[in-house]
């Protein structure tokens, strides 16, 4: 599952969860038949910050699978994003280059992570407006793998992505 919602950019477990009981594509590739229950999304956080918290075993498994995808050509490493507004920008193929970026699956680890902070504030923060104890906090080390990809940047608009795209006739 956490490897879906790495690919999709689902950027908590609770969506996560959401996503996965609607989604027949997800559920297909997670072996999941309509009847069966998804796992709860605090399964997949107390998992991922508690049982495996003194340990960086569960981001190196999460960093070895990413790689594995990439190698098997399951995925490329990049991420593309397109909310297709067309918009003309000063961006020429002829005036690019190709660059290396660093891609740290841990990243959307972090992402996570600071989700599960955020709602841990907000929630310490109601249990205090109700004159409740304070709960413990987690924290978890992280791994630092890196892949590499290659990517077109303009030298005239930074800020344009490049995409090649049919011309519909």
């Amino acid at each position: 599952m956490m490897l879906v919602g790495y690919l999709y950019g689902i950027p908590s477990e609770r969506k996560l969860e959401e996503e996965v009981n609607m989604n027949l594509e997800y559920r297909w590739f997670l072996g999941l038949d309509l009847m069966d229950t998804v796992p709860d999304h605090s399964t997949l956080s107390q998992n991922r910050r508690r049982r495996f918290k003194n340990s960086s075993i569960f981001q190196d498994l999460f960093d070895h699978i990413v790689t594995i995808c990439i190698e098997k050509g399951i995925m490329t490493g990049e991420v593309v994003v397109t909310d297709s507004t067309h918009i003309k920008v000063s961006a020429s193929l002829s005036r690019s280059e190709k660059v290396k970026v660093d891609k740290k699956p841990s990243e959307y680890l972090k992402e996570l992570e600071e989700e599960a902070r955020r709602l841990e504030r907000r929630r310490q923060a109601e249990r205090e407006a109700e004159g409740k104890n304070k709960c413990g906090g987690i924290k978890q080390k992280r791994s630092d793998a890196v892949i590499q990809t290659e990517v077109t940047r303009s030298l005239t608009d930074s800020e344009a992505g490049l995409m090649n795209r049919p011309i519909n006739q």
